[in-house]
């Protein structure tokens, strides 16, 4: 549905060239959790099903976006030696040999945007990464909020 939207929303420019800061001022958005990379990865997959969500910002000691740990990675390492993964931090998780399949899910190169960025151009993140969810970031990198596939299909929709 996404790939669809994104093909056509140039159809619609009073749409796609708006700025999400627009958008965002009278929606919610899924609320945002983070976990330092410095944190076990135990402890990011006990906030992910704690919280109910399926993935969270990875920040550094800045609260800068350095990455994204999701339940994806939560099956993979279930089908690798589990016991050692969950002792790693989540940065050493994350930084280990990734299949490129899943680079863009569980990299520490996260996928953002900026308030600034305009629908069309979150909607050709979100396809061309193949991602569940955009990390807003403020200019110095700080998340501020996240927006998954169904929040864009919320703005969408008005």
């Amino acid at each position: 549905m996404i790939r669809f939207l994104s093909e056509r929303v140039s159809q619609v420019p009073e749409i796609g060239k708006t700025s999400l800061k627009n958008w965002l001022s009278s929606q919610s958005s899924s609320e945002l959790f983070t976990v330092k990379g410095s944190d076990k990865v135990l402890d990011a997959f006990q906030a992910i099903t704690a919280k109910k969500v399926t993935g969270l910002a990875v920040v550094n000691e800045d609260n800068k976006l350095v990455g994204c740990i999701s339940a994806t990675d939560i099956k993979r390492a279930a089908e690798e030696d589990l016991f050692p993964s969950m002792q790693l931090t989540v940065e050493q998780y994350l930084s280990r040999g990734v299949s490129e399949t899943d680079k863009a899910i569980n990299s520490l190169d996260p996928i953002s945007c900026t308030e600034e960025d305009t629908i069309d151009s979150v909607l050709h993140k979100l396809v061309s990464n193949k991602v569940h969810r955009l990390f807003v970031t403020d200019n110095d990198k700080h998340p501020t909020r996240v927006l998954s596939l169904g929040d864009v299909i919320s703005i969408l929709q008005r």
